[in-house]
């Protein structure tokens, strides 16, 4: 999967190597070597989110960062590109103020130039350099411009599909999360628990521990 990923680069910005809790063996399959090398080969940016804090695998050790769960890797790309957004906006006043200034200059220079052909009288070559400059200035301005939205457009897009899949985004809609406790492993049907078992309940803000007293199935 690495070496798929490696394959779309530049156009993918990170990968997110991850799994739920569970026991050493279900995690074993993070220290293969195998796929040490391909996460040391990978050109785009690991973020590993193996397990839970405790959790230790080589794979933590040779991707870019590592992060203790599955929705702390989501929290970490998300403000890591909230704050892109922001950097961005500024980056581009900066970019347009220079732009400004450069302008400036140029007007500055051309009135300099302007008053000292006219005493030389090459009327002609003030006006081509006139129009020549306004030309420059529009293009430079447009393609700025340009290169600026596109960038906005393909980071906004980006931001936008990984908010919709962070995990916080849904619990916060009212959803929640139960895992079997002290396994921490998900429960997605009411079949797999039976009476007295001990679970979690996790929600967009805290967690409740519960026992199971009766089971109702489809």
């Amino acid at each position: 999967a690495l070496e798929l990923a490696n394959s779309f680069s530049p156009n993918l910005d990170v990968v997110i190597l991850t799994r739920g809790g569970g026991s050493l063996e279900d995690l074993w399959a993070f220290n293969d070597e195998k796929l040490a090398r391909a996460i040391s080969r990978c050109r785009i940016p690991v973020v590993s989110a193996v397990g839970h804090e405790i959790d230790f695998t080589i794979a933590d050790f040779v991707a870019d960062v590592r992060v203790p769960t599955p929705t702390a890797a989501a929290e970490l790309i998300v403000e890591k590109w909230t704050h892109l957004s922001l950097k961005n906006d500024d980056l581009t006043q900066r970019i347009l103020n220079l732009t400004s200034q450069v302008m400036e200059k140029k007007r500055e220079k051309f009135n300099y130039l302007q008053r000292l052909f006219f005493f030389l009288s090459p009327y002609n070559r003030i006006k081509n350099f006139q129009i020549e400059l306004t030309q420059k200035e529009e293009k430079l301005r447009s393609q700025i411009c340009w290169m600026l939205e596109r960038g906005k457009g393909k980071l906004e897009k980006f931001i936008s599909q990984l908010d919709s899949a962070n995990p916080l985004h849904i619990l916060k809609r009212g959803y929640s999360i139960t895992r079997s406790w002290p396994q921490n492993e998900v429960i997605r049907n009411a079949n797999s628990l039976r009476p007295q078992q001990k679970i979690t309940v996790k929600f967009y803000k805290g967690e409740i521990f519960c026992q199971v007293e009766k089971i109702k199935p489809d």
